[in-house]
């Protein structure tokens, strides 16, 4: 007489074509049962509209499962093509890769549950359900691996074309051109729909390093932001917590350089909200912190910017003499901007200079001396510094 099948032999023979079957007969019913797990069990799920795309992604996945059950083998990632469709949706939807992950998980468990009533008796149920467990196990392993795989795929492309899109729209607004509708959804997308109308007020910023302190202003000022050359450029709305972004960079130990335009609205008026932010951030000269344009004063501005006309009207002596001052060590420039600066204090210039207070008052003696002017006239010294400035810059 020969001995009883041992279970694991019985799993090896039981009649896979029967259960192949059986689970394909009720795909449908199962697609639908771990599709209301999931929605029980993961909370995002329940917000994104994504019903019946989950439906259809489970009943794919139990499809797989009886296909390789019938043709003995274990599934592999090609058996999983349709992984990358839902992995972009669930991006699209904001769906994290954990819940993602967790709901495929719960779907493969619930058909475990639906497994377990496959009609079969004694020895024959035991070898099944020894064989369907490994069975399971390796489609959640391989199928688990397939959608974060299809997730970060997903995730890059989503990235990649949004930072495209995002420069696109930026580059439009700052040369003034008008917006298509691709890029008002842009707009809409950073939450800035109403730029496009005028309905929305909102600030430009430049920040230096601009690569570095793009995570920190994506994480705490919602908007739109974009490396261009070596700055980070930001349309944000006009309430977004700017300076919780510059405390958070200042604590990481990155030392930005931020300028802020005054409040605007409608896309038109974007080039003078750039303009006002990247000459506020200009005006710290690399100095960190944040300064917004409103707190530049007129006369700083001139002697900030002057243009090519202003040099030519700045006496040649006060030109020749900042820049052989600039060329060695500029101690006379920096005394003259940080005596201006302290409101014509020596003794306030000398703290911030960490000088002794007849340091400062020599410097100026020599100025004046060396340029013939009156550092007690106005005029004078609004041309000294705008001497000065009209060295410094190009």
């Amino acid at each position: 007489m020969l001995p009883e099948p041992s279970p694991i032999e019985l799993a090896r023979d039981f009649d896979r074509e029967r259960l192949a079957t059986w689970v394909e007969e009720r795909l449908d019913e199962m697609a639908a049962a771990a599709t209301r797990a999931i929605w029980q069990a993961v909370p995002p799920y329940r917000t994104s509209g994504l019903e019946a795309e989950v439906t259809a992604h489970c009943r794919q996945i139990f499809a797989v499962f009886a296909q390789t059950v019938r043709e003995r083998r274990d599934p592999d990632l090609g058996d999983f093509p349709q992984t990358i469709g839902h992995a972009e949706r669930r991006v699209e939807v904001g769906v994290a890769l954990a819940d993602f992950l967790k709901a495929f998980r719960i779907g493969q468990l619930t058909m475990w549950e639906s497994l377990q009533a496959f009609p079969a008796d004694g020895a024959e149920r035991e070898a099944v359900l020894i064989a369907l467990v490994a069975h399971v196990m390796r489609t959640i392993e391989v199928g688990s691996s397939a959608a974060a795989a299809a997730y970060h795929q997903a995730q890059q492309y989503r990235i990649a074309d949004l930072e495209r899109t995002q420069r696109d729209t930026l580059e439009r607004l700052l040369d003034g051109q008008a917006l298509l509708d691709q890029h008002r959804a842009t707009l809409a997308h950073a939450g800035l729909s109403g730029v496009g109308t005028g309905d929305t007020s909102y600030v430009v910023i430049v920040v230096t390093p601009g690569t570095e302190a793009r995570s920190a202003f994506t994480d705490h000022a919602p908007g739109m932001f974009v490396i261009r050359h070596h700055e980070l450029v930001g349309l944000v709305p006009a309430d977004a917590d700017v300076e919780r972004a510059v405390k958070e960079l200042h604590a990481a130990g990155v030392d930005a350089v931020v300028g802020v335009s005054l409040t605007h609205e409608g896309h038109a008026s974007a080039p003078d909200a750039y303009r006002e932010a990247l000459l506020a951030h200009d005006t710290l000269e690399g100095a960190p912190g944040l300064l917004a344009f409103d707190a530049i004063s007129p006369l700083s501005y001139l002697v900030r910017r002057p243009d090519p006309t202003v040099r030519k009207l700045v006496r040649p002596e006060i030109l020749g003499f900042f820049t052989d001052d600039l060329a060695a060590d500029g101690v006379y420039a920096d005394s003259l901007e940080a005596y201006v600066a302290h409101d014509l204090n020596a003794k306030d210039a000398a703290r911030a200079l960490h000088v002794h207070v007849n340091t400062v008052y020599y410097r100026l003696e020599r100025i004046a001396t060396k340029t013939g002017a009156d550092l007690h006239r106005f005029e004078d010294v609004v041309e000294l510094l705008v001497g000065v400035r009209a060295v410094r810059l190009p």
